[in-house]
C-alpha cells in the first residue's frame, strides 16, 4: 500500500508541475510568441506603406493561438446595428494600423487588426466591427488583452489626464488624448456607440474607446478608456 501511495503522490506532483507549467506558458509564453508576431506585422505594414500600397495585410496566429470565436475576456458585446460599414469579409483578421501609447513605454506599438475574436486578439489589438475608422468622426472601438498574448492593454488602468494615444494607418496619423475611464459589465455596448454612452446620438467629434478585462486575470468586468482626437 505504501508503494501505491508513493506512486499516487508522484503522479500528483507531476500533474501539479504540468498544470503550473501550462499556467506559466499561458501567462508568459504566449506573450513571447505574440510580441514577436506584433513586431513582424508592424514591420510588414511599414514596408507596404513605404511602397505606397494601401491594403490590409494578412497576419498569422502565433503557435499558441486560442480557438476561434469571440474573446469574452476583453470585448463588450457587439452592437446589432452600426453606423459605420463593416469591412469586407476578406479583410477580417488583417492588420491595417498601428497604435502607440507613450504611457506604456517609448517602444510600445501594437498592430490594429480588423475584428475582435480570439484569433485576432492573439495577434494584436482588435477593431470593433462597425465602429469608426481611425482619425474620423465617430468612435473607434479597440479591444486588447490585459494578460497573455502580448497583453497590449496590461496597464490600461494607468492612463491618466494628458496621456496621448497615437494611431497610424496607410493614409493618416492622428493623436487622441485621454478623457475618462469607466468599469462596466461585458454587455455595456453603449461604450462603443458613435458618441460613447449615448446610443443613437449623431457624432460630431472623433473618439477612441479602448476595452479590456477587469480586474486582471478575470473576465467579470470591462475596463474602458475614452479619448478624444486632438491632432490629425
Amino acid at each position: 500500500m505504501k508503494r501505491i501511495g508513493y506512486v499516487f503522490l508522484a503522479l500528483g506532483c507531476v500533474c501539479g508541475v504540468f498544470t503550473l507549467g501550462v499556467f506559466l506558458w499561458q501567462v508568459y509564453g504566449t506573450d513571447i510568441a505574440s510580441r514577436a508576431q506584433h513586431d513582424h506585422t508592424i514591420e510588414a505594414l511599414r514596408k507596404q506603406w513605404q511602397s505606397g500600397v494601401d491594403r490590409p495585410i494578412d497576419t498569422q496566429p502565433p503557435a499558441v493561438n486560442k480557438p476561434a470565436g469571440k474573446d469574452d475576456s476583453t470585448v463588450v458585446s457587439q452592437p446589432n446595428s452600426t453606423s459605420t460599414p463593416s469591412p469586407d469579409k476578406a479583410q477580417y483578421g488583417k492588420a491595417f494600423g498601428i497604435i502607440q501609447v507613450p504611457r506604456f513605454g517609448s517602444d510600445y506599438e501594437v498592430p490594429i487588426i480588423y475584428g475582435t475574436d480570439a484569433s485576432v486578439l492573439s495577434r494584436g489589438v482588435g477593431h470593433y466591427d462597425g465602429t469608426a475608422y481611425p482619425c474620423q468622426v465617430g468612435n473607434v472601438g479597440l479591444a486588447g488583452h490585459r494578460t497573455t498574448y502580448g497583453r497590449p492593454f496590461h496597464n490600461v488602468d494607468q492612463l491618466q489626464r494628458g496621456d496621448k494615444i497615437e494611431i497610424t494607418t496607410a493614409t493618416t496619423s492622428c493623436v487622441y488624448e485621454y478623457d475618462s475611464y469607466e468599469i462596466v459589465d461585458p454587455s455595456a455596448i453603449r461604450v462603443i456607440a458613435p458618441v460613447p454612452n449615448h446610443p443613437g446620438k449623431a457624432p460630431h467629434e472623433a473618439w477612441l474607446t479602448l476595452t479590456s478585462c477587469h480586474p486582471k486575470y478575470s473576465a467579470a468586468k470591462r475596463y474602458v478608456v475614452h479619448a478624444k482626437l486632438i491632432e490629425d
